[in-house]
């Protein structure tokens, strides 16, 4: 069986031989003259002169803006406390409110475990039917 490159559809699909025998190898190479100008006397090339890097570098005043909003500030009260070196890990930060989510994740996790190595040991040791 002989197959060729569909290119319409991009997958090799069955064909007959002389459909499948294409040598681009064997033939001559045609050679033609190119239609563009790659250069001209009446074109004017232009020249880019790099900016130093401390002109490029802005200094002055802060841009965009800010949110003023509860909400915001709330967020930003967050990253404060997230971000403070006090040497407990994230989900202590915050006292009894994380510590009772983190553990209620840890819990179904271990749940999920559970009945997952169920699941396997039943399907690996079924019932003997009668």
């Amino acid at each position: 069986m002989f197959y060729k490159f569909n290119s319409l559809r991009g997958k090799i699909v069955p064909s007959s031989q002389e459909a499948a025998y294409s040598p681009q190898g064997l033939n001559q190479l045609k050679e033609f003259d190119s239609k563009l100008t790659f250069e001209s006397k009446s074109v004017i090339t232009t020249r880019v002169v790099p900016e130093p890097m401390a002109e490029a570098a802005y200094s002055g005043p802060a841009l965009g803006l800010v949110p003023k909003t509860s909400t915001y500030k709330g967020v930003m009260e967050l990253q404060k406390l997230f971000l403070k070196e006090d040497g407990l890990l994230v989900w202590q930060k915050r006292g009894i409110r994380d510590r009772s989510m983190y553990i209620f994740s840890v819990g179904l996790c271990i749940a999920g475990l559970a009945l997952c190595g169920k699941t396997l040991f039943t399907m690996s040791f079924p019932r003997k039917s009668e």
